[in-house]
């Protein structure tokens, strides 16, 4: 199959309480480091902890305040053909955004669909004992996928690079910084 350049909407994360605690990070630390090495605006997210995990997910608010001027604004860009997403968008001001997810997971469209391949981030503190690193797990709700494979070899800055830009071109949207470039597949 190969892999996959996509942008993806992160919907949630999850981390290892007990690799948190091994590495003796505070959440503070964790939501400083993800903030920076993943670009991510933190407040956009709703922490809660379980027994084995720190999960953080999309905030509702965002979500249904957001999500629908971010895409109106974005699939243009990215889609050469407004058939591509116009159903979609359609779908998703019929439903209530509590059932957005559910159309993500039922893969109803292309361009937007739950990505199961999307690979993890892993950060790691320089500054602290022995260097801990963690492992960030990340649902995607995909919203594009590029066409053709590739390689990625020493594309990690480059991915970083073009976060910063989207952050940047969709400034006025908020939620543009729950968004990741990854590689999928």
């Amino acid at each position: 199959m190969g892999q996959f350049l996509s942008t993806g909407l992160i919907c949630e994360m999850s981390v290892s309480r007990n690799k948190k605690e091994k590495g003796n990070i505070s959440d503070s630390e964790l939501i400083s480091a993800m903030e920076k090495e993943m670009s991510l605006d933190m407040s956009l997210y709703v922490m809660k902890e379980t027994d084995n995990d720190i999960i953080f997910t999309l905030n509702d608010e965002v979500m249904k305040n957001e999500l629908i001027p971010f895409l109106e604004e974005f699939y243009p860009i990215v889609y050469k053909d407004e058939d591509e997403y116009k159903n979609l968008l359609q779908m998703l001001r019929e439903n209530p955004s509590d059932e957005w997810l559910d159309i993500a997971y039922n893969e109803e469209e292309s361009c937007f669909q739950l990505d199961e391949y999307g690979e993890s981030e892993y950060i790691r503190f320089e500054d602290k004992d022995f260097r801990p690193s963690i492992t960030i797990n990340c649902d995607h709700i995909m919203l594009h996928i590029s066409y053709g494979k590739i390689s990625t070899e020493g594309i990690d800055d480059s991915l970083k690079l073009f976060k910063y830009c989207m952050v940047k071109a969709f400034k006025e949207h908020r939620i543009a910084k729950a968004l990741r470039i990854y590689v999928t597949g």
